[in-house]
C-alpha cells in the first residue's frame, strides 16, 4: 500500500512538473515558484521513500530469490523514478533561475535604454556633463554583453523547457540580448553625436567670444585714437588738415574692422543654428556690435566732414588774410620829405594828391578783404562752437591784419589831407601872384602913358603915391 501511494505521489508529482514544460515567459518566475513547491514536496515524501526501502529490504530477506529479484526491480525502478524526478525539478529550477536572472538582467538594460533613450530625445537642456554620464553607463552595459551573451546563449543550447513569447513562439534568448545590444549602441551613438554637437557648439561659441573680444578691443582702441586726435587738435598741437589725414586713416582701420562684423554675423548665424536656445544672446551681442560699430562709422564720416570743412575753411582764411595783407603792403607811400619840399613843384603836389585819392579808394578795397576775412573767421569760429570743439587760433592774425589796415588808411589819409592843405596854399600863392602880375601891368601902363601924356604927370605921381601906400598889402 505504501509502495502504490508513493508511486501514485510520484506520478502525480511528475504530472505537476510536465505542466511547467510549456510556458509563456512572463510565466517563468511564478514557474520557478512551482519548481521550488514540486522540490519542497519531494524533499518532505524522502521519509516515506526510506520507509519503502526499509520495507522492501525487510521483505527481501524473508523473501525467495525470484521474489527478492522482483522486489529489487520494483525498488530501482520505484528509486529511478524519484531520482530522475528530482533530477529533473532540479535542472528546471537552475533553468528558470537562470532565466529569471537574465529577464532580470535585461529589464533593467530596457528600463535604462527607455529613461535614457528618452532624456536624449526630450530635453534638450541637457547638459554635456549629463551626457557624458549617460555615456559612461551606456559604457558599462555594453561591458556586461558578452556576460549575458554567454548566459543567453547557455539557455538556448540546452533548454530544459519551452519558453515562448507573446505570440506563442518559442522565445530565445540570444536575439533578446542581441537587440538590447543594438539598441544600446545605438544610444552610444546618440550620445556621442550629441557630445560632438555640444563640443561643436562650445568651439562656435568660444569662436564667437573670441570675435567679440576682437571687436569690442578694436572699437576701444579706436575710441582712444578718436579722443587723442580731438585732443591734439583742441591743444593747437594738430592742424585741421594732419587731423583730416589720421580720421582718413582711422576710417580705412575700421573698415577692416567690417571685415570681422561680417565674420562675427556669420559665426552667429551657425552658432543659432547649432544651438537654438542660444539665440536671444548672440542676437542681442551682434545688434550692440550693430550699433557701436554704426555709430563709431557715423562719428568717423562726421569727423571727416567737419576736418575738410574747417581745414578748407583755415586754409581759404589764411590765404584771404595774405592776400589783404599783400595788398596793403605793396600800397606806395608818398615820402613825407618830398611833400613838405618847398622846391616841390605844384604839379607834383596835385599828382600825389591824386595818388592819395587812388591809394584810399584802393583801401576802401582792401577794406571789403578784411571784412571777409573778419566775417569768415567769425563763421570758423561758429562752425567750431557747435561742434564743441576748441577754435583755431584766428583772431590774432585778423587784428593784426585789421590794425595794419587802419594803420595805412591813417597814414594815407593824414597824406591826403597835409597835401589838400599845401595845395590849397598854393592856390592862394598863385591868386595873390596874379593879382600882382595884374597891379604891376597897371603900373607900367600909367608910366608909359605919363611920358606921352606930361598933363598927367602930376596925377600920375599921385596915384602912384597911392599905390605905395597900397602896394605893402600884397607883399
Amino acid at each position: 500500500a505504501k509502495f502504490n501511494n508513493f508511486n501514485n505521489w510520484l506520478e502525480n508529482l511528475r504530472k505537476n512538473g510536465m505542466d511547467i514544460d510549456n510556458i509563456p515567459i512572463g510565466n517563468i518566475e511564478p514557474s520557478l515558484q512551482i519548481v521550488h513547491s514540486l522540490l519542497e514536496q519531494h524533499n518532505e515524501n524522502e521519509a516515506a521513500f526510506n520507509d519503502i526501502y526499509s520495507e522492501i529490504k525487510k521483505l527481501s530477506a524473508t523473501a525467495t530469490p525470484s521474489e527478492s529479484s522482483i522486489l529489487n526491480d520494483t525498488y530501482t525502478a520505484l528509486s529511478s523514478s524519484y531520482q530522475t524526478l528530482n533530477n529533473s525539478l532540479y535542472d528546471k529550477k537552475e533553468y528558470f533561475e537562470r532565466w529569471v536572472e537574465f529577464l532580470h538582467g535585461i529589464s533593467d538594460m530596457r528600463d535604462f535604454i527607455k529613461h535614457q533613450g528618452k532624456q536624449l530625445s526630450d530635453s534638450a537642456l541637457i547638459s554635456p556633463s549629463e551626457i557624458d554620464q549617460i555615456a559612461q553607463n551606456i559604457a558599462e552595459y555594453l561591458q556586461n554583453i558578452p556576460h549575458w551573451k554567454t548566459v543567453a546563449t547557455s539557455l538556448d543550447a540546452k533548454p530544459i523547457a519551452r519558453i515562448n513569447n507573446d505570440h506563442g513562439k518559442v522565445e530565445h534568448a540570444v536575439p533578446l540580448i542581441s537587440s538590447l545590444e543594438t539598441e544600446l549602441e545605438n544610444l552610444k551613438e546618440k550620445c556621442e553625436t550629441r557630445l560632438s554637437k555640444s563640443k561643436q557648439v562650445d568651439e562656435k561659441k568660444l569662436l564667437f567670444k573670441e570675435l567679440e573680444k576682437q571687436i569690442i578691443s578694436s572699437f576701444n582702441e579706436y575710441t582712444t585714437d578718436t579722443a587723442k586726435i580731438h585732443q591734439s587738435v583742441d591743444s593747437g598741437e594738430l592742424a585741421f588738415d594732419k587731423a583730416l589725414e589720421k580720421f582718413n586713416d582711422l576710417k580705412a582701420k575700421l573698415g577692416k574692422s567690417h571685415e570681422i562684423m561680417n565674420k562675427i554675423h556669420h559665426e552667429g548665424n551657425a552658432l543659432i543654428k547649432a544651438d537654438f536656445n542660444d539665440m536671444i544672446n548672440v542676437q542681442e551681442i551682434l545688434m550692440v556690435l550693430d550699433k557701436e560699430y554704426n555709430n563709431l562709422n557715423d562719428g568717423c564720416d562726421e569727423a571727416i566732414q567737419n576736418y575738410t570743412l574747417l581745414s578748407k575753411a583755415t586754409n581759404d582764411h589764411k590765404k584771404l588774410i595774405d592776400k589783404a595783407k599783400s595788398a596793403v603792403n605793396n600800397i606806395p607811400f608818398i615820402n613825407e620829405h618830398e611833400i613838405l619840399n618847398n622846391e616841390t613843384a605844384k604839379s607834383v603836389f596835385d599828382a600825389n594828391l591824386d595818388t592819395s585819392k587812388k591809394q584810399l579808394e584802393l583801401l576802401r578795397k582792401i577794406k571789403l578783404q578784411v571784412d571777409d576775412v573778419e566775417r569768415k573767421g567769425n563763421e570758423i569760429l561758429k562752425f567750431c562752437e557747435n561742434i564743441h570743439r576748441q577754435p583755431p587760433k584766428i583772431q590774432e592774425p585778423i587784428h593784426e591784419l585789421k590794425n595794419l589796415w587802419n594803420d595805412a588808411n591813417e597814414k594815407v589819409g593824414s597824406q591826403a589831407v597835409l597835401l589838400d592843405n599845401v595845395i590849397s596854399l598854393w592856390q592862394q600863392v598863385e591868386d595873390a601872384a596874379n593879382e600882382i602880375t595884374n597891379w604891376l601891368d597897371d603900373v607900367d601902363e600909367i608910366i608909359a602913358d605919363s611920358n606921352e601924356n606930361k598933363k598927367e604927370v602930376e596925377s600920375g605921381f599921385m596915384r602912384l603915391n597911392k599905390y605905395k601906400v597900397e602896394l605893402p598889402s600884397y607883399t
